[in-house]
């Protein structure tokens, strides 16, 4: 398994097994020999199990890859909360993931740093991502996002979390590679 697999499992297994919406990952030009040409390899490998491997941002020295399985991030951005966010950073309503992603997309162009409604996409639920636009030192507890509402939620949240990422981690650790693991996932 190469050290790009190895990046996407640890920090996009929950997406690809599609039990969070979306993750995120920052990746370095200098650690990688081609770093467009594996995200495209890994893609098309991932493609057929509806997992998108998606450039946010490309500044030259970092790629932000957005990683999520299709349906999973559709239902997301489909949920009343998330539309109601997003309407009100300016997404145009009634368009598809990608015009959504696009748009997101654009946020990081404008150098602006990360914009914050991409928990959305991530899967943080609409009251935290508030909270956290209204007083971001102010959340009630820390862990894979600030959560600024329901506390026993996001714990059980978390909690399942840690157990899916110990499972994919003990299958990288046996050798599986990205697309053994999730190309049968959910």
């Amino acid at each position: 398994m190469s050290t790009f697999e190895k990046i996407l499992g640890q920090h996009c297994g929950l997406a690809m097994v599609g039990i969070k919406a979306a993750n995120l990952v920052c990746l370095k030009h200098k650690d990688f020999a081609d770093i467009h040409g594996e995200i495209c390899l890994l893609g098309e490998a991932l493609s057929p199990a509806g997992i998108v491997l998606r450039v946010l941002d490309d500044n030259g020295n970092r790629i932000l890859l957005l990683v999520y399985r299709e349906k999973a991030l559709e239902q997301r951005l489909r949920e009343p909360d998330a539309r109601r966010l997003l309407t009100r950073f300016g997404y145009p309503d009634g368009v598809g993931v990608d015009a959504l992603i696009d748009r997101l997309s654009g946020g990081f162009r404008k150098g602006g740093g990360f914009p914050h409604e991409i928990g959305i996409f991530l899967g943080y639920p609409a009251e935290d991502v508030i909270g956290f636009i209204r007083n971001p030192d102010g959340c009630k507890m820390c862990g894979a996002w600030k959560v600024y509402g329901d506390v026993n939620k996001a714990k059980e949240t978390f909690a399942r979390y840690e157990k899916c990422s110990a499972a994919i981690k003990r299958r990288m650790d046996r050798g599986d590679d990205l697309k053994t693991i999730f190309a049968k996932a959910i």
